[in-house]
Order: structure tokens, then sequence, then C-alpha cells
């Protein structure tokens, strides 16, 4: 996905989440016991016959073990539908770097890169670094000013150079048989990485895992981490949660989608793997954002929809300005333009705002609009899913959704009133895609349970200006029925 683009405040630096900073700022206040000393030999030991080293490093492993309890109660208490995906990267970085004082400089380095490490005010303001500069973050992460004081100039990269490639071949002798090239098929590079290296010792991802998630390098030093955790005295069982929010951590290795503070997504039981998109359109409470710029919204969306014939000229022309440099960004790429667009939406967001939104896009040609969505996957959690796809073919499937009701009719047949668990069973007798109406109370998360249930493409009937296009089909009353059944 090299060129996707998404909102620039979204891919702010974040802290670990809400749910899992109140009981971390309970243990960081706690009063800090002496870090115990290892109760076990290491994994791998050095040769009896090697010297001492001058300074044994020592991790704190109840410090380890309590965070990583409480890593693993997040993951087992997390659903799709809480409307965000869990990022504790950086709580597993704080508490390895809080707990071993010792580390290495170079995993302090991998961890500062593979998590969202909290900014000065003065790198969110955009300034130059100061002459002395002063990160105020000695309280979470001791040490810090020293690092970052040391980790600039030739000397401090050769020095990660060469540290890079001892930790890497001690992890995977079998290093020296792979080369820069192979960055370029991730999937077969973890693969690779995975058998060759024999990382399945280490429990903390599965190979399924590592190729779906696709970190270069960086599932490497990971691993290295993990060992030299073990080597000086952190159970396995405290360190291996840590160490796989770590792997898993969407800061590296792929283009991810990075939620703004106190964004939801909704929920949907399945989805497919987000691709590019030539324009990213976003749903927030009060405002519609296009490429980082806000639109403030009225309560009532079609009221002003009403009196603009049809668009706020405001969203129309800042929808028109994206299209306009993408197709800028695609000449100059010497490729063809993405008409794909991404809706990043509230699952409350009302079906009227979501249509006026996707009436400009595709004013402007996007053939196509999909939904960032949920799915209940830890390694791939935000996924999209189709919402519109002008086609050539009509669709003769027809899905009607109101506020407590769904009604199915297959091509010029009655509709008739279904529920949402024998959705998918009634629509399996009318093959090809589906042309969808839906009432502009609606939310989001309605539609995208409906459609996730059908799998199968589907066509905003409001956007349908194809020769197949008719008007919204007339549900089916029977006599002294007042019209609303099969509700959901």
């Amino acid at each position: 996905m090299s060129w996707l683009r998404w909102p620039s405040l979204a891919r702010g630096r974040r802290l670990a989440t809400c749910a899992l900073a109140c009981a971390l700022a309970c243990v960081r206040d706690a009063p800090r016991q002496a870090p115990p000393p290892p109760t076990s030999p290491p994994i791998a030991s050095a040769p009896a016959d090697d010297p001492p080293p001058e300074l044994e490093p020592v991790c704190d492993a109840a410090l380890l073990a309590e965070r990583g309890g409480e890593i693993v109660a997040a993951r087992a208490a997390w659903t799709a539908d809480l409307g965000r995906p869990l990022e504790l990267e950086f709580t597993a970085a704080q508490t390895v770097w809080q707990a071993c004082p010792e580390l290495p400089h170079y995993f302090r380095n991998y961890l500062h890169q593979v998590s969202a490490f909290p900014q000065p005010d003065w790198v969110l303001r955009g300034e130059p670094r100061p002459e002395r500069a002063y990160y105020p973050f000695e309280d979470i992460l001791p040490g810090y000013n020293a690092f970052m004081a040391t980790s600039s100039g030739p000397d401090n990269e050769e020095r990660l150079r060469s540290a890079k490639l001892r930790t890497r071949r001690a992890i995977c002798p079998a290093l020296d048989g792979f080369s820069s090239a192979d960055v370029a098929h991730q999937r077969k590079l973890q693969a690779r990485l995975f058998d060759e290296c024999q990382l399945a010792r280490f429990g903390v991802v599965t190979r399924e895992e590592l190729v779906a998630i696709g970190r270069g390098w960086y599932s490497l030093d990971a691993h290295s981490l993990y060992q030299w955790l073990i080597d000086h005295g952190a159970p396995p069982d405290a360190a291996g949660p840590l160490i796989r929010e770590l792997v898993l951590s969407r800061e590296v290795g792929r283009a991810a989608l990075f939620l703004r503070d106190g964004q939801r997504l909704p929920a949907s039981p399945r989805a497919a793997t987000l691709a590019d998109a030539g324009l990213v359109l976003e749903i927030v409470p009060g405002s519609v954002v296009v490429d980082d710029h806000p639109i403030p919204l009225a309560a009532d969306m079609r009221v002003l929809a009403s009196e603009h014939g049809g668009t706020l000229p405001q969203l129309r022309a800042d929808v028109a300005l994206a299209a306009g440099e993408e197709l800028t960004r695609a000449h100059a790429q010497e490729r063809p333009p993405v008409r794909d667009a991404l809706l990043i939406a509230d699952p409350d967001a009302p079906w009227s705002t979501v249509l006026e939104v996707a009436k400009a896009a595709h004013e402007q040609v996007y053939k196509r609009l999909t939904a960032a969505v949920l799915v209940q996957d830890a390694v791939d959690p935000i996924r999209a899913l189709e919402l519109h796809s002008d086609r050539l073919l009509p669709a003769r499937l027809s899905l009607t959704i109101e506020g407590d009701a769904l009604r199915l009719a297959c091509g010029r047949a009655r509709p008739r009133p279904v529920s949402l668990a024998r959705l998918a069973d009634a629509a399996a007798r009318c093959p090809g895609d589906v042309t969808v109406h839906v009432d502009p109370d609606v939310r989001l998360q309605r539609v995208i349970t409906a459609l996730a249930r059908l799998d199968r493409s589907p066509r905003i009937a409001a956007l349908d200006d194809g020769p197949d296009h008719e008007a919204r089909p007339r549900p089916a009353r029977s006599r002294g029925s007042r019209g609303r059944a099969g509700a959901t």
C-alpha cells in the first residue's frame, strides 16, 4: 500500500489505551521494591570458560509479570464491539524499559522504533530540535534523556549497525542466507524467517501470525529481546505477552490506519484487508473530515443537503480538491489514479450523513466506497467492508434497511420481511450483487451488520444511475397490515 494516505493528525504518537492506562498508573505510583535476583539459570547461559561480564543486568521480574498479566487480561476482554483496536505496544515497551535498567542501547533503540513513544511539545509544534533538547518523560522512561543524547551521529549509527548484525545472527544463525532483496516479498520473508530461524521455539507468535503481520527484520529483533529478557531473569510467561505486543505493533512494517483520539469504528463479523485508497473521508461527531480538513455539520444533515442541491458545497469542493491531488500524484508516479474511497466513520453515524459523503465521492468518479471496520482479530483488526461498487451488470437482489426491519426482494418480486439471522439464507436463492436502500435515520453499524451477513458486492441505490436503476421497492402489505414487520 505504497501510496495509501491516512489522516496526518491520526498518525500522531499515542500512549497506551485508556482501558489499561488507569491500571498502569496505579502500578507506576505504587512503591517499587528492589528487583529480585534471578531464581533460575538462564536459558542460554555463557560457557564456563568465558570471563564474567562487568555488570550483570537484572530485570524486575515482578513488574514484568504484573504488566504482562494486565496485557493478557486486556486482550481477553477486548471485543470489536468496543470500536477501537487495542494498542498496547507502548505499554509493553515502557514495561521493559522500566523493569530492565541495564537494557542495552540497541534494544532501547528497538523499543523506540516499534512503539508509540510520547513526543515533547516542540516536536508536536513542528519546531526544530533545540540545542539542549529535554524530554519530560523521566518518570515513565528513566534514562530517556541520556538515551536520546547518544542516539544520533555516525558513531551511534555504526554501533547500532554492529549490534543489529550481532544480535540477529545470534538468534538466527541462518541469517547469512538472506538478502536485502527479500524485504520486497514480506510474506515469503516472514515464512522463511519463522522456519529457517526456528522462531517456533520461542512460542511468541505462530507462523500464520508472523506471515500476516509482515514486519521485515523487526521480528528477529523482538525475539532477540525475548531471549535477552529470559537470560536476565524474566520468566517466559511474563516476557512472552510483552514481546508479543511488540511483534503485533502496527507502527512499523506496513501501512496502517491510526484512529484519532475518541474515534470509533463499526464492528463486522467479516471484512477484507485494507487496500489502496485514493480518497479518505471521515465522519466524526459534529463534522466530516476530508484530508484533515474538518467540515462542521448541523444537527440535521438532511436539511443542509436539501438546501444545497444534495451535497454541502464545502464538502463537494474539498472532495474535488482531494481528487485533483490524487490525479497529480498518479501522473507524477506514472500510475493510474486510485478510484477507491475509504470511509472512516463512527458506528452511530446516521445514513443521511454517510449518503451525502458517498454522493460527494461518487461525483468525482470514485467508483468504489469501502468502510473501515473492526474484526475480532488481534493481528489485523482494522479492515475494510465494501459499501458501494459501480457495476456494469444489474443487481437482481434488493435489500431495504429500515429502523426496525429488513426487507428482501429478488428481481421484480415483492420485497418480503426477513430477520437478520435468516438474511443470508433468504438471499442465497437470488444470485448476484445487491442494491441497498437505507432509511436516513438508520445508523451505519446496522448497515455494516446486514451487508456483512450477505457477503456480496453492494450498490447504494441512491448512487446507482445505471440502466437498471429503479425506484425503491414498495413493501408488500397484506390486508390490515401497518406495513412494518420482520423486526430484528
